[in-house]
Formats: C-alpha cells, sequence, structure tokens
C-alpha cells in the first residue's frame, strides 16, 4: 500500500476530488494506539 502523509488542506481537496472516481481510504495513524500500529505494520507488508 501506498502512503501519502497529508500535511496542508489542498490534498484533503485532492482526496476528495479522487473519490468520485475511486473509493479513498484515510487512514489516522497514532503511536500511542495498539491497534493503529498493527494495522500500519500489517498494510507495509501489502
Amino acid at each position: 500500500m501506498h502512503w501519502i502523509h497529508l500535511t496542508d488542506e489542498d490534498q484533503l481537496q485532492k482526496i476528495i476530488v479522487r473519490s468520485q472516481e475511486k473509493p479513498q481510504v484515510i487512514f489516522k495513524y497514532s503511536s500511542h494506539c495498539d491497534l493503529s500500529e498493527i494495522i500500519f505494520q500489517r498494510t507495509l507488508l501489502y
């Protein structure tokens, strides 16, 4: 999976536009959340 770090609102707007053609996923990662860490690590394998 290809991760893109969102750093500004313009990126979010582009995701919204792309979502009209293809579903998009926004994953909020938190190093303090065990489940978030597990999901992040598992997606690095693909």
